[in-house]
């Protein structure tokens, strides 16, 4: 009877203390709220099934939070699988109540915040949820607690929790056939086994920079950006949109620096300033003149600005530039090639003594 008195005080003592991590942040929010004067607002938008999500989340992280405490004062193994699942718990909750605000919040104000924590929370669910699974299965077949009252309150709890892990399974399971066509063509863990086959000369080109380029290094690519020849034959530009197509391929596939990505998130992350809009499109505005430009000084000046020893002429470089393309040959060395792909260095000057 002490023993369990003393039990049932620590699990009170334990809910008590997990309450904040549950009360703390909305308390925060309507602080927040209160200050910048948007508090009535905030909390008529919401709706009610918003108010129903944060209060589920609230009391689940205020649930597990307190099955950690408790497992820990006792020392049980369980505590640190609970205190996982409540972290993970706990960002979902705060993506809730706050956010980021970046370039997207005028329209979709949330995106990046549910994007970027959910991945997060869903990781660390996924080892509370998997542990604990497996803490739920090997008491369900195990000795488990004495009396039928106690193995039928296991036997429940597993039946529930397979219940809900085959369902969890449906989206999976259906989308691995509908993703891979029914594994009617072949697989492979490589990401780059797609470019194997599909372009073999590129494939090689990438591989011949990992390889080859050391860590570090800057290569200069195509920017994306599409040119064309009008009716005089001048070059103009005909296409400015890079975000979401394979510009910057050589940066993502081999780890190397580039002078410019994608326009748009490098404006996302960095800020949506006229000095760094005026900053990426100058360097935008650089490396499109290595590949348009006549001159051999202009193209080694692009390469000097940027610290950049190699510079990529592959499949990004054709279909976005109209040529004909600098003679590189002429003043940099060819130091990769396959079929009309090519990849060029700065020439490298090493004093030799007299004789």
């Amino acid at each position: 009877m002490f023993l369990s008195r003393v039990r049932l005080r620590g699990l009170a003592a334990a809910s008590v203390t997990a309450g904040w991590a549950a009360v703390l942040p909305f308390v925060g929010w309507v602080v927040l709220a209160a200050v910048r004067g948007d508090l009535g607002a905030g909390a008529s938008s919401r709706g009610a099934g918003g108010w129903v999500t944060l209060a589920t989340y609230g009391f689940l992280v205020w649930t597990l939070w307190s099955a950690a405490l408790a497992l820990a004062a006792r020392r049980n193994a369980g505590a640190p699988v609970a205190a996982i699942g409540a972290a993970g718990l706990l960002l979902l909750y705060g993506a809730e109540l706050f956010l980021i605000r970046d370039v997207f919040f005028g329209s979709v104000p949330r995106l990046n915040t549910v994007f970027k924590l959910s991945y997060q929370a869903w990781l660390l669910l996924g080892i509370a949820g998997g542990v604990a699974a497996a803490g739920l299965a090997a008491r369900t077949v195990g000795s488990g607690p004495s009396g039928s009252a106690g193995r039928f309150g296991w036997r429940a709890a597993a039946t529930g929790a397979g219940l809900l892990l085959l369902a969890g399974l449906v989206y999976p399971l259906l989308a691995a056939f509908n993703r891979t066509e029914g594994f009617s063509r072949a697989t492979a863990i490589d990401g780059l086994a797609w470019l194997a086959a599909a372009d073999p000369d590129e494939y090689a080109l990438t591989r011949w920079i990992t390889d080859n380029v050391p860590r570090g290094s800057v290569v200069i690519e195509a920017t994306g950006r599409r040119w064309a020849l009008d009716t005089s034959g001048n070059r103009v530009m005909v296409d400015a949109g890079v975000d979401y197509t394979d510009a910057g391929r050589i940066a993502s596939r081999t780890g190397r620096e580039t002078p410019i990505g994608w326009y748009f998130h490098e404006i996302q992350w960095r800020g949506d300033t006229a000095a760094n809009r005026d900053r990426f499109l100058a360097r935008q505005g650089a490396v499109d003149d290595a590949y348009l430009t006549s001159s051999p000084e202009r193209v080694i000046s692009v390469m000097n600005e940027f610290g950049a020893d190699y510079l990529v002429l592959g499949s990004v470089e054709y279909s976005r530039y109209p040529g004909p393309f600098p003679d590189y040959d002429a003043f940099l060395d060819r130091v990769f090639e396959a079929g009309r792909y090519r990849v060029y260095r700065l020439p490298r000057y090493e004093p030799v003594s007299s004789p």
